[in-house]
């Protein structure tokens, strides 16, 4: 449904003579593009540091983990 409306919204769109272009608008301050200056963790962390091993159920006596959720498909019986 999103799918459609968003194809039925561009379309009208093109028909009408808008680029899509014309809705991307370089705001004042924003001169460079993509700027990808940060570094990335493998630039600044060593493997040394790194823990031997990570475990999201055991994060300083804590767990991050969820409840197994039953996922299984559901048999239709005819």
């Amino acid at each position: 449904m999103k799918f459609l409306l968003a194809t039925t919204c561009t379309a009208l769109l093109i028909g009408k003579g808008i680029a899509m272009d014309d809705f991307f608008v370089l705001k004042e301050g924003h001169k460079v593009l993509n700027d990808y200056s940060n570094p990335l963790p493998y630039e600044y962390i060593s493997e040394s540091e790194l823990p031997a091993e990570f475990n999201w159920a055991n994060v300083d006596g804590k767990s991050y983990i969820t409840h197994m959720l039953n996922q299984h498909l559901p048999q239709v019986s005819s």
